[in-house]
């Protein structure tokens, strides 16, 4: 089996050389690369030249100096014709992904993302140089909706949102300036668990709610009901306290932190 890694920091290649040592079947890996191909470059040459990235359309890859290089070469003993052995590279360019991307979805009704288009893209590149019967495996590495504009510009659609992510962009965003002040940087930990605290607020109540329902229900029961919470690091567990004092004990957080919460705007 060959697969096809599509590879910037060349972790998941270097986890595929760990798996092939403990028994995975692979006869040879593909690195497959943008315009940031000093690994293919290495193997062709056998010189590194770690160079500075180049921005491309799969922008998870834009690596130049990938710091997994070290790790792959000592799998290898550091000899280049072991790594030769393991590892064929292949580089692709911004317009071949797009391309490919296009392909994919005329021919296979398939959305990909412009990492999987350039790992499709070396598994190719390797079949026409080595034309005996293999069986190819093409990791699929990134969400077509990670790179909408690059998906719209290739196949002319902007592919769907996954319900979770959608899910989150419907949310209130929060943000907190961050200073270049170490001490200040410091307390930013802290600082956003209570910048946080007001978007918990409604769930919080919905608890509280359902504790009193409870309560209703089972008044033949002990009515001293205590929750004990794991939910603050700051604070550990902590019994159930009424509405009003929690605000008060926010409120006096935020004072002495000196923070407002932000709005997307």
């Amino acid at each position: 089996m060959i697969v096809s890694v599509p590879s910037g920091n060349f972790g998941n290649l270097t986890a595929g050389i760990f798996a092939k040592r403990i028994g995975l079947p692979v006869a040879k890996f593909v690195a497959s690369t943008n315009a940031n191909d000093v690994v293919p470059e290495y193997l062709r040459s056998g010189e590194f030249h770690p160079r500075a990235a180049t921005p491309t359309y799969s922008n998870a890859m834009d690596v130049g100096n990938p710091n997994n290089f070290p790790r792959l070469l000592d799998l290898c003993r550091n000899r280049l014709e072991y790594v030769q052995k393991e590892i064929w590279g292949h580089r692709a360019t911004d317009e071949e992904t797009l391309q490919e991307m296009k392909a994919i979805h005329d021919r296979f009704g398939y959305i990909a993302d412009p990492h999987t288009a350039v790992g499709i893209l070396g598994w190719e590149a390797y079949k026409l140089e080595h034309p005996e019967p293999a069986q190819g495996l093409v990791l699929a590495t990134a969400h077509p909706a990670k790179f909408a504009d690059v998906v719209r510009k290739a196949i002319g659609i902007a592919p769907p949102l996954p319900d979770r992510l959608a899910a989150y962009l419907k949310r209130d965003k929060l943000s907190l300036p961050m200073s270049s002040v170490y001490g200040r940087f410091q307390a930013i930990p802290s600082c956003a668990l209570a910048l946080a605290e007001p978007v918990q607020q409604k769930e919080e109540e919905h608890r509280y709610q359902r504790i009193d329902e409870r309560r209703d229900e089972e008044a033949h029961i002990e009515p001293r009901l205590r929750l004990c919470q794991k939910n603050s690091p700051r604070q550990g567990y902590q019994s159930l306290m009424s509405h009003e004092e929690n605000r008060r004990q926010r409120e006096a957080r935020r004072r002495m932190l000196g923070i407002q919460p932000c709005s997307d705007r």
